[in-house]
């Protein structure tokens, strides 16, 4: 697993810092793939205000797409949650980042 920076972490607390982006990802993780049309965030806020948390969640790494034909198709990336979550465990143990990199060159 790739050791976040602390601007790459920055990027994901700022992703997920806003309730309704922080309740979408939620949703795609729970979900092997879902479309934007099935994401019952649709009902809170306009597809135009979606499609903008979808890009910013996708910029953070946190997301990918595919498109097929006028769908657009969202996954979640768990290994870029774990590598935030070890990234934030490690602001309380530094020791976590260098068992971490202990690993990865086992």
């Amino acid at each position: 697993m790739a050791i976040l920076s602390a601007s790459q972490a920055t990027q994901i607390a700022k992703a997920l810092s806003d309730r309704v982006r922080l309740q979408t990802y939620a949703e795609i993780a729970r979900r092997k793939e879902v479309c934007v049309g099935e994401l019952d965030v649709c009902n809170l806020v306009s597809r135009p205000t979606l499609s903008h948390h979808l890009h910013v969640l996708a910029e953070a790494g946190l997301v990918s797409s595919q498109r097929s034909g006028i769908y657009i198709f969202y996954r979640a990336i768990p290994e870029r949650m774990a590598a935030y979550g070890v990234y934030l465990l490690s602001l309380a143990n530094p020791n976590i980042v260098a068992e971490e990199e202990k690993l990865e060159t086992a």
